[in-house]
């Protein structure tokens, strides 16, 4: 994944106070409906980036209620291509 173009971020929002909140009548950007989602959206993809650097193995959530079956069906894709003998394991 590619970095985030902070200096992009900070011209979005320079322009915004610059430009976008002057605006009226139907071209109007509020800072709730403009502003506040693209800090929230860099703030999340900063989250991310950050996350990425953390852990640098691969990592998975699998979500769903409980007693379903979850684990089964993750042990059966893990195990598909695995022989008796325990070769091709991605785990091994």
């Amino acid at each position: 994944m590619s970095k985030i173009n902070h200096q992009l971020s900070d011209q979005l929002i320079d322009w915004y106070w610059e430009h976008g909140s002057k605006r009226e009548g139907a071209h109007v950007l509020t800072r709730g409906n403009w502003l506040d989602k693209i800090i929230r959206v860099m703030d999340e993809a900063r989250n991310v980036e950050d996350a990425q650097t953390l852990y640098t193995k691969p990592t998975m959530a699998l979500w769903g209620p409980s007693q379903t079956g979850k684990s089964t069906l993750l042990a059966q894709f893990i195990d598909h291509n695995v022989t008796e003998e325990g070769y091709n394991s991605p785990l091994s």
